[in-house]
């Protein structure tokens, strides 16, 4: 699918087979140790084949490494539950992540990505199932420079941004997350 290698960010020539799925809220591009990495969720939309594919298609030239999240049965797109907000923060629902997987040059490895990201000095900022399902409390539009778009229905995830150094531009929620997504699913993200 031509959109899928553009939810990538990446030329028209990365065409995913018909028969695998890439969700776009399952990407989110992300760099460690120097390293550029996807993380991708894979689970109710996104599959683990198709994690396999993009690792051959894209490790090294597109991408140093794969993460793969393999997402709790009831989670819809990694974006509900996971999204590094800045290079050292992170806001997530621990109990949605069952287990990640790594793909790298090396090969496929098991992988413990929260492991990881407190590893390198991330700070998580957990918030609760019922704030990542029903108030998409992760599911931020990042735009650099620490700051962040999200919605205003969490104020203890609020205050512990703040607290991070992470500006939290939050704008009502209550009547947008009744489709079922937060701001990051709401648009189309710009990496540099």
């Amino acid at each position: 699918m031509e959109t899928a290698a553009r939810t990538l960010g990446l030329s028209a020539a990365l065409r995913v087979p018909d028969h695998l799925i890439l969700e776009g809220g399952d990407v989110i591009p992300f760099s460690r140790e120097g390293n550029r990495a996807l993380l991708i969720g894979y689970g109710r939309r996104t599959q683990l084949p198709t994690l396999d594919f993009l690792a051959r298609e894209l490790i090294p030239w597109g991408v140093d490494e794969i993460i793969g999240v393999e997402l709790a049965p009831w989670r819809i797109n990694l974006d509900g539950c996971m999204v590094p907000v800045a290079e050292d923060v992170v806001l997530a629902h621990p109990d949605s992540v069952l287990s990640s997987v790594r793909f790298s040059v090396a090969g496929q490895e098991r992988f413990d990505v929260l492991g990881m990201m407190l590893g390198i000095g991330m700070q998580i900022i957990d918030v609760t199932q019922d704030e990542s399902l029903f108030r998409q409390a992760c599911n931020s539009l990042c735009l650099g420079n620490r700051r962040i778009i999200c919605y205003d229905m969490t104020p203890s995830a609020l205050r512990r941004l703040e607290e991070a150094g992470v500006e939290a531009l939050a704008v009502a929620g209550s009547e947008l997350v009744k489709g079922t997504g937060g701001p990051r699913c709401m648009s189309r993200p710009i990496y540099s």
